[in-house]
């Protein structure tokens, strides 16, 4: 899983890259020149117009939605994107070497490109986005309203593609480019059915960087593991399938479905502080939880520590430099004997006086107070992760882990309880809340954070590279148009339809105990009858011939 490849910074010699800056300049003069180039050869005719909309968009994407999706580092080059961009160009330059030996105009492929593009990704955005409606794009929409949702939407370089929105979205653009080309509508599907395939089998590669798409828990050989705070992490720690800080979670009953307690790990530190099935979570780090959703979310986030300073936004997953680590650091220093503040007191205000002052890194930091009294950077512990971050000594500390910070004691006691956690719970829905508190731990000896799953991303991506070269195999014995839209229409959804059992990532839909994608096999399937139906009732005959010279 490599959900980050790169970042590309927002300056470049001094020069805004994003917004009105040079990428908009770089796109504004290259879309001058192709409309030129076109225009010189076809004139200013429809045709040239017709990338006007494509290319104005993209400008618009470049002006205003990359400065939203920068981080503090620049804009992230997510692996997910980068091979959506492999699997787009691979599948249109087979698609051009296969109108070639038909003996079209590779530029037909490239202009329908164009219009199957966008349409399919907003086709498998729209599909992803109704499938989690309920679960992730509603809850933002209604905590922080509709742009920030909107900007939730638009963010698909991290993953949320569906196939058969994709699908859905670029068979509406192919059926305006041959309306408006007046091309034979079957035998342009035929054209590009082993290319959508090629696209797909490279396509789900880029889930693997994601870490999305993925199965259930599997003990086979070739099972994979995702790392802490990833999409199959959040997803066993909301099902119950795995431990969490001792803990694991589940629904209390259908009609009040809050967090509860499930189980308790022995020789946690959760079963150290009395924790117990059945007990009702009610918060978590202070933060109020009542879904299941709410408790695993911040179970999760607890591994983390978020540092905000100046608009730069700093985020470690744990394992941090916890209370272990730094008694183990004191140790050495006492080892050469370094002067050492000694904190006798239960309360650690010594330790916190020290952190206060300057004096002791925390999570690679020192803190101290500016002229203002507010509390600083003052310096980052070389080789620290911190230290490979955009954070830098000066910048005024802003927030840590979500709580705002305007003292230096606000700070430091924050950046010392970044390594607890706490649960608040209650025994039963009306019963007292009790608050159990204790430093965070790495897994137990012989435990597993993140259970094994099933690489269903690779399943698919052999399932789709199998299709594709079986529809090139089959396609010169085809005796009329269709044949393979329609051979793709009677397998893929089979082959889904199974691959569907043993993913845990979607949910049944609509009371049928399947999932979204499940029900829309089925649908495929009896479109696949009805345009066999349709088919075979046709003369022989291919719209699209191979050439003599290429054949």
């Amino acid at each position: 899983m490599q959900q980050t490849l790169f970042y590309i910074p927002h300056e470049v010699a001094g020069i805004p890259v994003f917004g009105f800056g040079l990428l908009l300049a770089i796109w504004v003069a290259g879309s001058v020149g192709l409309l030129a180039w076109l225009a010189w050869r076809q004139g200013l005719s429809a045709d040239t117009w017709a990338y006007v909309p494509l290319l104005a968009l993209v400008a618009v994407v470049i002006w205003w939605l990359l400065p939203v999706l920068c981080h503090s580092q620049g804009l992230p080059i997510r692996g997910f994107g980068m091979m959506m961009l492999v699997a787009v160009v691979s599948a249109t330059g087979l698609a051009v070497w296969r109108a070639r030996r038909a003996g079209l105009n590779p530029e037909l492929i490239l202009s329908l490109v164009f219009w199957m593009f966008v349409p399919g990704i907003i086709g498998a955005r729209l599909f992803y986005v109704v499938e989690y409606w309920s679960t992730d794009y509603g809850l933002v929409f209604r905590s922080h309203g509709f742009w920030a949702m909107l900007g939730e939407v638009v963010n698909y370089t991290q993953g949320g593609l569906v196939v058969f929105g994709s699908l859905i979205g670029g068979v509406l653009g192919i059926l305006a480019f041959v309306r408006r080309y007046r091309l034979p509508l079957l035998a342009v599907c035929d054209l590009i059915t082993p290319s959508l395939m090629l696209g797909l089998a490279l396509g789900r590669i880029g889930c693997v960087a994601n870490g999305c798409c993925f199965g259930g828990m599997c003990e086979l050989p070739w099972a994979v593991t995702f790392p802490c705070d990833s999409p199959v992490h959040f997803h066993q720690v909301a099902k119950g399938e795995t431990f969490i800080h001792g803990l694991k979670i589940g629904a209390y009953s259908a009609e009040l479905p809050v967090p509860v307690i499930k189980e308790v790990q022995p020789g946690s530190a959760a079963r150290r502080q009395g924790l117990k099935p059945g007990l009702l979570i009610s918060g978590v780090n202070g933060r109020q939880v009542a879904t299941l959703q709410d408790a695993a979310a911040a179970l999760v986030g607890a591994n983390k520590i978020t540092i905000t300073a100046e608009g730069n936004r700093y985020v470690a997953t744990w394992p941090m430099e916890s209370r272990e680590s730094r008694d183990k650091s004191r140790e050495s220093r006492v080892e050469r004997q370094e002067p050492e503040a000694i904190d006798a007191r239960p309360d650690g205000a010594a330790e916190l006086a020290a952190i206060a002052s300057g004096e002791r890194f925390i999570h690679g930091l020192k803190i101290e107070a500016n002229s203002a009294a507010e509390p600083v950077i003052k310096q980052l512990e070389p080789g620290s992760p911190v230290a490979r971050h955009a954070l830098k000594p000066g910048q005024r500390l802003t927030t840590i882990n979500g709580a705002r910070v305007d003292t230096i004691e606000q700070a430091a006691r924050a950046l010392l309880e970044a390594d607890q956690i706490s649960i608040t719970a209650r025994d039963g829905p009306k019963g007292a809340e009790s608050v159990y508190r204790w430093q965070l731990e790495g897994p137990l000896p012989g435990s597993r954070p993140v259970q094994p799953v099933h690489p269903t991303q690779i399943y698919s991506s052999i399932n789709a590279l199998l299709l594709c070269l079986l529809l090139l195999a089959y396609d010169p014995f085809r005796r009329r148009d269709g044949e393979l839209i329609a051979l793709l229409l009677s397998i893929y959804p089979v082959a889904r339809f199974l691959l569907e059992m043993i993913r845990t990532d979607e949910s049944p839909v609509f009371h049928t105990g399947m999932s979204i994608s499940q029900n829309a096999s089925l649908l495929l399937l009896v479109c696949a009858a009805a345009l066999w139906f349709y088919i075979l009732r046709q003369p022989a005959g291919k719209a699209f011939c191979p050439s003599d010279d290429s054949a």
